[in-house]
């Protein structure tokens, strides 16, 4: 394949990853098991390529295109990550296709597919293609890397959070300040965070190793409604 026919792009948090496949020319890219690769990108400590079959692989037939997502750097140590994959948004304005899934990748395990992706005949009739051209949207979320927590968060007297100094310093400046920067925190494997309730904090460890927020806000009650506003304040210190 012609080095130009994809292109990548790739936006990133700690540990999510949003990459764009762009496939040009895509009727040339004719026959069964043919793909075409993205250039590798960075998630979370991690090397991905997303691998993309217009006519499908040897397992589907011809009459479905198959997406794979490659672990390139397996260590000893399972990567579990939730991919999501979507065509370019149609022209038409529907709402567009799907396929998501949780896969633990490792060295034994390095790619998980996408078989069935889109129907070929689909990506005509809903205006997938734009002048032959595809983009493939892949939004990769690590739910664990394997990393061992090298930190511990105390909050109160009692109660204590194991974390990832690193998630830390990416998602809180003020993190970043005490475990960076030449304070007697940096030098520790632990620190004390006041003003603060446990349970607060734990929704704010969460949104920062998911990027969401804890299943039970999604719901509309004063549970929830508290929360939003203690982290509100939380996140406005951190």
């Amino acid at each position: 394949m012609a080095a130009n026919e994809t292109a990548s792009t790739h936006r990133l948090s700690s540990t999510t990853g949003v990459h764009l496949l762009k496939v040009a020319g895509h009727s040339l890219i004719k026959g069964a098991s043919i793909s075409v690769e993205s250039k590798p990108f960075h998630v979370a400590g991690h090397d991905w390529v997303v691998e993309y079959y217009p006519s499908g692989n040897k397992n589907t037939g011809e009459q479905h295109t198959s997406v794979f997502i490659n672990l390139e750097n397996p260590g000893e140590a399972i990567v579990r990550a939730n991919y999501s994959f979507c065509p370019g948004l149609p022209a038409t304005g529907e709402k567009t296709t799907v396929n998501s899934s949780t896969h633990d990748f490792s060295a034994a395990h390095k790619s998980y597919r996408f078989s069935k992706f889109v129907r070929k005949a689909d990506l005509t009739k809903w205006g997938y293609l734009n002048d032959d051209c595809l983009l493939i949207k892949d939004i990769g979320k690590i739910l664990d890397d394997g990393l061992k927590a090298d930190m511990t968060v105390k909050i109160g007297w009692f109660r204590r959070f194991k974390v990832h100094g690193c998630v830390l310093a990416a998602r809180s400046p003020v993190f970043r300040a005490q475990l960076c920067v030449s304070m007697v925190e940096s030098r520790r494997s632990s620190i004390r965070v006041r003003g603060i309730c446990a349970s607060v904090f734990e929704a704010l460890l969460y949104y920062m190793y998911k990027d969401t927020l804890p299943p039970f806000m999604e719901e509309a009650t004063e549970e929830a409604t508290n929360m939003a506003q203690h982290l509100l304040v939380a996140a406005d210190r951190l």
